[in-house]
């Protein structure tokens, strides 16, 4: 059943990227983009693909070392003038037109113009890169994605959809997205559940801790939540609460 839906997702993503490989205006931007950043309109064989990269990275080390460099003083000459609107705009530039940056938004650009969801910038690299549907690596429509909080290491785990994401998609991705869940930190098989009457209890405990009898607990419960509660009910509360806290 589950493979059945899997191909049933990816054939969609397939004739999706057959229609958009067909359309002339995208084969005239692909060649654009292939022209500007010296790939073969052909695409990248393995070989070639590692020899791309590697004088990619390195174009982008130059542009650093060559306009970066260069021109970053001018940056810093319009913050000390108090031209902050300028300095961010030229900062931007700078960054956008990095190798690198300016790779990732002509991507996006694509994107943009035919309509395609962000989770696809990948698979349209590739097909730039190496010309091939089979290449793609198409993406499904429910993403499930796991970010590091750079503070406690702990793990942040979301959901993404995109324009053609149902309720069936995100049901059948249920048991993968369980799967993922029980990697985070604060995972427990036993659900956080709703507390019967914890501001109650709550309140019997500060009262204890603030040194008054059991039997003045008792009328400031009954009086703030109209809860008449005996003294063993009210030893039993707070005893809960105190549990609760992980107070022995």
């Amino acid at each position: 059943m589950y493979k059945n839906y899997s191909k049933k997702i990816f054939d969609k993503a397939s004739q999706r990227a057959k229609l958009l490989i067909a359309n002339p205006e995208f084969q005239k931007e692909v060649k654009e983009i292939r022209n500007r950043f010296k790939i073969p309109q052909e695409g990248l064989n393995d070989q070639q693909n590692e020899k791309w990269h590697d004088d990619f990275y390195i174009l982008g080390d130059e542009y650093f070392e060559k306009v970066w460099l260069k021109k970053s003083p001018e940056i810093d000459r319009l913050k000390n003038a108090k031209k902050l609107k300028e300095a961010n705009e030229l900062q931007k530039q700078l960054n956008d037109e990095a190798p690198i940056n300016a790779f990732r938004i002509a991507v996006k650009t694509i994107l943009k113009k035919y309509k395609l969801p962000l989770n696809w910038a990948h698979s349209i690299q590739r097909y730039i890169l190496f010309n091939s549907i089979d290449l793609m690596w198409l993406p499904g429509n429910v993403m499930i994605n796991e970010e590091i909080d750079q503070d406690t290491n702990l793990i942040k785990l979301s959901i993404g959809i995109d324009d053609s994401t149902t309720l069936e998609d995100i049901k059948k991705s249920w048991q993968t997205i369980k799967f993922h869940q029980k990697r985070l930190e604060s995972y427990t098989k036993k659900k956080f559940q709703p507390i019967p009457n914890l501001d109650r209890d709550k309140r019997a405990y500060e009262l204890e801790q603030k040194g008054k009898s059991i039997d003045e607990i008792g009328e400031i419960i009954n009086l703030e939540f109209d809860d008449g509660l005996d003294n063993n009910q009210l030893n039993i509360a707070i005893k809960r609460y105190e549990k609760r806290l992980n107070i022995n």
